[in-house]
């Protein structure tokens, strides 16, 4: 199991002795900066001491890498849309130093409580929830954002290693119907973006439909949108020499088989000025 130091409580060095002191076999990962590596515990993650203190979060390495690309800033009003309970949300508060506004976007309200106690639990008070269908639009928030994050809702290829259900309850249909949602949540969250401002767009499957083809239309129909370079933002990450490539291009699939995480889609766009 993955887990993601709150680096706003302590260090991953700091957080490992206090895991071995609970009697959990840890590691700080190789591969991202504020990762750790859970083998072993005697009961479940989230009866450690150290969880119940706000000392880390569960989250995949691949979906870590988010907050890096995004590169958040204090002082910056930041859009997490589609946000669940909050993983990609609450990195991003740790890596603004708590000092940015965000607006964490869900039209599931159960799941925005579950980020609600998230963000106590870990002391972060930079997060305001909106319950909405981004779908149908947000007008006060129209090229208000410098960073606007778009986790959206996909087939979930990328995670059928804990999620083997998926596989079982998709069709041909289904898989058609979530390629016309994510274009009109591509669209709408671009109107989110001020001028200058960046677009991060996720999924966590491996379909081309889904993400390049996606990424491709998008530009087609919005001109003032470029692709931009993120190789720097994640230079601690082993990339292979394609995969870097590509990530310099501003789009980059991770592969389970190639890096040993979930499987992710990243495209980073900005807004002309």
């Amino acid at each position: 199991i993955d887990i993601r130091t709150n680096t706003l409580k302590n260090t991953p060095a700091v957080l490992l002795e206090t895991l071995e002191q609970e009697g959990a076999q840890a590691r700080i990962s190789k591969v991202v900066p504020d990762a750790i590596e859970l083998m072993h515990v005697d009961h479940a993650v989230t009866d450690q001491p150290s969880f119940q203190m706000g000392k880390f979060y569960i989250q995949n390495r691949a979906s870590q890498l988010a907050a890096y690309i995004a590169q958040p800033q204090p002082g910056e009003l930041i859009m997490d849309l589609c946000c669940g309970i909050g993983g990609k949300s609450t990195h991003l508060a740790e890596k603004s130093q708590d000092q940015a506004t965000i607006f964490a976007v869900d039209s599931y309200a159960h799941k925005l409580q579950l980020l609600l106690e998230n963000c106590a639990r870990l002391g972060l008070h930079s997060i305001h929830t909106i319950c909405a269908d981004i779908a149908k639009g947000l007008p006060d928030y129209i090229e208000k954002a410098d960073r606007v994050i778009l986790d959206a809702p996909c087939s979930g290829w990328g995670v059928l290693n804990r999620r083997a259900d998926i596989r079982w309850r998709q069709d041909a249909k289904q898989l058609g119907d979530l390629k016309k949602i994510k274009k009109t949540l591509f669209h709408q969250a671009a109107a989110f973006v001020k001028p200058g401002g960046m677009l991060l767009y996720i999924t966590c499957t491996l379909r081309t439909e889904e993400n390049e083809a996606n990424v491709w239309t998008f530009l087609q129909e919005h001109p003032e949108f470029q692709t931009e370079s993120f190789t720097d933002a994640i230079s601690f990450f082993p990339l292979s020499e394609e995969d870097r490539k590509m990530a310099r291009e501003g789009m980059l699939t991770i592969l389970p088989g190639i890096y040993g995480t979930d499987g992710m889609f990243y495209t980073k766009l900005r807004k002309e000025a």
